[in-house]
């Protein structure tokens, strides 16, 4: 695979990650097989998931606060752990991970 793996992309800063994509995308020689493409598109649920999760525990540890939904309310959390509730909202539609589902 010419490309890093979305595992190595998540521990490098944001900048690099960006200018190294870009430097390939660049590159006269990119190619990938759809099994390239395939194997990193199957790591993109569990990596973003990190990436959220460092994401969020970056803001509050700057000292801010994160909005977040439980179930079918909108949630401030701050960095001490306290709670607060912005908004009911509608509760989430559930769907089942592969399914395709078409949106009229």
């Amino acid at each position: 695979m010419l490309s890093p793996s979305l595992d190595t992309l998540a521990t490098a800063p944001l900048g690099a990650t960006f200018a190294t994509n870009i430097d390939n995308l660049n590159s006269p020689n990119l190619t990938m097989s759809d099994q390239d493409i395939q194997q990193l598109e199957s790591q993109f649920p569990a990596l973003s998931g990190r990436a959220f999760a460092a994401a969020r525990q970056s803001v509050l540890a700057s000292g801010q606060s994160v909005l977040q939904t439980e179930g079918a309310y909108v949630v401030r959390v701050f960095p001490d752990g306290r709670k607060e509730v912005v908004k009911q909202i509608e509760p989430s539609t559930p769907v089942t991970p592969g399914a395709i589902y078409t949106i009229k």
